[in-house]
């Protein structure tokens, strides 16, 4: 069974891919926020009941006018929280009024407002012209409040190694009126440390996933620094052939090409890219991590089954139950749980995305 969540003013429920939803009031609600890029000013958010029934339906300028597209949503008791440029604002579900707004200190990225009255958040990463070596660690920091401001404290660290990164590419002869030129690199295998933050727990859950083959090491950090859990998951081992990365790789230089990438033409170019990327023997054992309202960590893997991609939901703390496997479809993007469904998005052949909601049925039916 799918509920579709049909968006008020959009085609079809076409949430575009920059939406996010979430989980709560105890199951109760869904609030799904939508905006894009080309319009960064312009976005909306809408709240639903857990059967699919729209409550709430509001636009940016209702809102907070003047703020951009928010890159981070958390959903509570009472309201949900949006993350925008330099604060959060929390927002009540059934009106969508302003109910506390927090500046983040400077310097740092996606901090999130703690329940304590903390922050969490990750140093900020430097931009490629700071020089071309990539960093090997990030900082994950503790915001504690003082007199006027906010006190930084650096609580651990996560592994960044092998991330997308910029690299600066030769000089090309055709245009020395250009002095350097950097692009992205893709790293369709990377391995670094995933990390989410918990505004409610008033932690940070790290995934290294970069130590076995198949193996994932879940870390729980609260504020103060201390480890409120650790657990080390043996998943399937998949192996990454040469033909496969290959493969991979070659589909990467073919979309680029097809985006206007003009500097593949030269060889050169194409050597120290390749170059630069990252292919380990085996795919890394886990590709995203999802902190869910059901209080579980869920783990998409790498395998496919039938159109169906292999998750793992294990409950957060639990160290020695045995991890609950789920089948999700491929085209479906999870963003919360809570009970026997899960919410996220769903995209079509011709590329629509809608929020769908999936109730979870055991293979026995």
């Amino acid at each position: 069974m799918a509920y579709v969540l049909e968006m008020p003013g959009s085609h079809d429920g076409d949430v575009g891919l920059w939406a996010r939803s979430r989980i709560g009031a105890g199951g109760s609600r869904i609030v799904v926020v939508t905006g894009g890029p080309e319009r960064p000013r312009s976005w909306g958010v809408s709240v639903w009941s857990a059967d699919g029934a729209l409550l709430l339906a509001t636009e940016s300028q209702e809102m907070a006018e003047g703020l951009f597209r928010p890159t981070g949503l958390r959903a509570g008791v009472a309201g949900f929280r949006l993350r925008h440029s330099g604060r959060s604002v929390w927002y009540a579900y059934e009106d969508a009024r302003a109910l506390q707004t927090v500046h983040h200190p400077p310097g740092f990225e996606q901090f999130i407002a703690l329940d304590s009255g903390g922050l969490l958040g990750f140093g900020r990463l430097p931009v490629w012209f700071e020089g071309t070596d990539a960093p090997e660690a990030r900082a994950i920091v503790h915001g504690r409040p003082v007199d006027k401001g906010w006190e930084p404290d650096t609580i651990g660290f996560l592994d960044i190694r092998h991330r997308s990164w910029y690299i600066e590419l030769p000089a090309d002869p055709s245009q020395p009126h250009i002095r350097l030129e950097a692009v992205g690199v893709p790293q369709p295998f990377a391995d670094h440390d995933l990390a989410q933050i918990d505004s409610d727990a008033g932690s940070v859950l790290v995934v290294r996933r970069n130590s076995a083959p198949g193996t994932a090491e879940l870390i729980e950090l609260l504020a103060a620094g201390d480890t409120a859990w650790h657990r080390r998951l043996v998943l399937e081992v998949m192996p990454l052939t040469a033909e496969r990365a290959e493969e991979v790789i070659k589909a990467e230089f073919t979309r680029r090409e097809t985006d206007g990438a003009s500097y593949l033409a030269r060889p050169e170019a194409r050597l120290v890219i390749k170059e630069a990327i990252y292919v380990p023997r085996h795919l890394p054992s886990v590709s995203r991590m999802v902190l869910t309202a059901s209080r579980e960590v869920w783990l998409r893997t790498p395998r496919e089954e039938d159109g169906m991609v292999v998750w793992y939901s294990i409950p957060r703390g639990d160290e020695d139950s045995e991890s609950r496997r789920v089948l999700l479809p491929a085209t479906f993007q999870l963003q919360d749980a809570y009970g026997d469904r899960v919410w996220g998005f769903s995209t079509s052949d011709d590329g629509t995305r809608t929020t769908v909601g999936l109730l979870l049925v055991s293979p026995s039916g």
